[in-house]
């Protein structure tokens, strides 16, 4: 009995498409295209397909031209890894660990593909930390370069609305959207954006009441102002004045990275969670500042600042201002907006290594 003949379903599809013979199967010689057409039964005319379909119909995937082949890195996330493990890492990685597993699952595969890219040697990510306010906001300009510790360039605490004083007749301090918006222009255009930053992190304001029956309006305010500094960062990079990237930072992802629970009972005493968590990160900076491991101080402008830092640290008054320093405010500005910045740094290096060596070497103590 005669086995018969299956036919492949490039013949097939040669016969009933009536391929031409350009289009013939990869590896046939150019000189055999009339035995090719012979042995094809393509004796009559023939009409022309793209290439594209015949692949397609081939299901043979459509070739690409050479750039397109480039290695790129891959995220694998366990699927043994139990829902704990996962909220371990976002909060390495300074991402919000709510939801299902599946859900934080593809949130961590969302943000960690997504990461910054590193500075380089001739030009390092500059990073603008703003702690938001308006009588109390405080910046913080941090340096990246490449396997070094962060370099402080720029340190200020300022009040974008000082309440009048006494020497001043008493008007009434403005606060409408017109005059905010003023005021948010003139602080990014000629104060923040002239240092040059690549990156800009702003803190996140609350929205909700957080269990109270009213809002206050300082928050109100507060709330409007961050909304401005956003439209206008994004007017200006719409209109190339600036080419950086704006995050939104939660302030309850930042305290809980750098501060556990030892280090509040080691702290300063205080009455009430919220002021030993203060205390805390004030005592934290502090002890950045004194050994010099976690960051380095860039220009003689922040060595003052450092300095004044530390002497209202250890409580030491002085009548008389210093070599033209101004007296030290609020410590805990200050402290919120270098600490942001940090801790933004180690999160994006931890996704690079989330990215590079896998999600479970965050998991290594």
């Amino acid at each position: 009995m005669k086995k018969e003949r299956h036919e492949s379903k490039l013949e097939k599809t040669r016969r009933t498409m009536r391929i031409p013979t350009r289009t013939r199967p990869i590896g046939l010689p150019i000189e055999e295209k009339k035995h090719a057409k012979s042995r094809l039964g393509l004796s009559q005319p023939c009409f022309t397909i793209p290439l594209g379909i015949f692949y397609a119909s081939l299901n043979f995937p459509t070739p690409l031209p050479q750039e397109h082949h480039r290695p790129c890195m891959a995220l694998s996330i366990p699927s043994t890894l139990k829902l704990a493990h996962l909220k371990h890492i976002a909060f390495k990685c300074g991402i919000s660990s709510s939801g299902t597993k599946p859900i934080l699952t593809q949130r961590l595969h969302d943000e960690i593909a997504s990461v910054s890219p590193r500075g380089t040697k001739t030009k390092p990510s500059r990073i603008l930390s703003i702690d938001m306010g308006i009588r109390n906001l405080a910046y913080c300009v941090l340096d990246v370069p490449p396997k070094k510790v962060s370099v402080i360039q720029a340190w200020q605490r300022l009040a974008v609305s000082s309440p009048p004083s006494d020497a001043t007749p008493a008007v009434k301090e403005s606060f409408t959207p017109a005059t905010l918006s003023s005021t948010a222009y003139d602080l990014l255009r000629h104060r923040l954006l002239p240092l040059k930053p690549t990156h800009i992190l702003i803190e996140r304001q609350r929205f909700r009441s957080m269990g109270s029956k009213h809002i206050l309006e300082w928050t109100v305010r507060v709330n409007m102002f961050e909304s401005i500094l956003y439209g206008v960062l994004c007017t200006l990079k719409g209109e190339k004045i600036w080419d950086g990237s704006v995050e939104a930072i939660a302030p309850g992802k930042v305290g809980p990275f750098w501060i556990d629970e030892e280090r509040k009972e080691k702290g300063r005493k205080a009455k009430g969670a919220k002021a030993k968590n203060k205390g805390a990160k004030i005592d934290l900076v502090r002890q950045w500042l004194e050994d010099g491991e976690m960051l380095g101080l860039g220009n003689e402008e922040v060595e003052k600042v450092a300095r004044a830092y530390r002497e209202k640290w250890d409580g030491k008054r002085y009548s008389k201002v210093k070599d033209g320093e101004e007296r030290m405010g609020k410590l805990d500005d200050l402290a919120d907006s270098m600490l942001q910045g940090i801790a933004w740094v180690r999160w994006e290096e931890n996704k690079r290594v989330a990215l590079r060596d896998g999600v479970e070497a965050l998991l290594e103590p």
